[in-house]
């Protein structure tokens, strides 16, 4: 009986390759045995793995890029949108502070409209994804197409985000002079 630890050790640095290096020992002992023995490729598990999923990976990677580019741009929309609203709707707003409207109130009133937006928009790209989810049926492993806490958790995210670009405006709403406004 030996102790364990007495027995040499290989590092996976060691054995990198060591397949690879074994295949023209491995074919000679193979013809020695049977010179008819048709021989194949030789890989690494790696190699074959990466063969099987490589394709299956760019094709997400490049939805992955496609998603984060599509929701930049849904940002930089409702930002606009949101900034533009602010712009149109000055008199108003700085009436309303006039009339005695807190900050709060200012911020109720754009964030409510962005996240309404945002709203509406979750709701359409939900019912369009649902509808488009058989194209991407051969994608997904061990996730359903119509996968509710996905969906949930978009949407979740998707709104937050839509309150975070409406932000900006809504804070510069709040610094709308109502006197300027009223004069102007």
């Amino acid at each position: 009986h030996r102790d364990l630890h007495s027995f040499p050790t290989r590092r996976s640095s060691d054995l990198a390759g060591a397949p690879v290096r074994l295949t023209g020992a491995v074919r000679e002992q193979v013809r020695m045995l049977d010179p008819n023995e048709a021989i194949g490729t030789a890989q690494t598990m790696e190699d074959r793995m990466e063969a099987q999923v490589g394709q299956r990976r760019l094709v997400l990677d490049l939805l992955g890029s496609f998603a984060s580019m599509a929701l930049l741009l849904a940002v930089v929309g409702i930002y606009g949108v949101m900034a533009y609203s602010v712009v149109q709707r000055v008199r108003e707003i700085g009436i309303r502070r006039a009339l005695g409207a807190q900050e709060n109130d200012i911020m109720h009133l754009i964030l409510g409209r962005g996240i309404a937006l945002a709203v509406s928009g979750v709701l359409i790209g939900i019912a369009g994804a649902i509808a488009l989810t058989r194209l991407m049926t051969a994608l997904l492993f061990h996730v359903s197409p119509t996968d509710p806490a996905t969906f949930l958790v978009i949407g979740v995210v998707f709104l937050a985000i839509a309150a975070g670009a409406s932000y900006l405006p809504a804070r510069r709403a709040n610094r709308i002079d109502p006197i300027s406004v009223i004069r102007g």
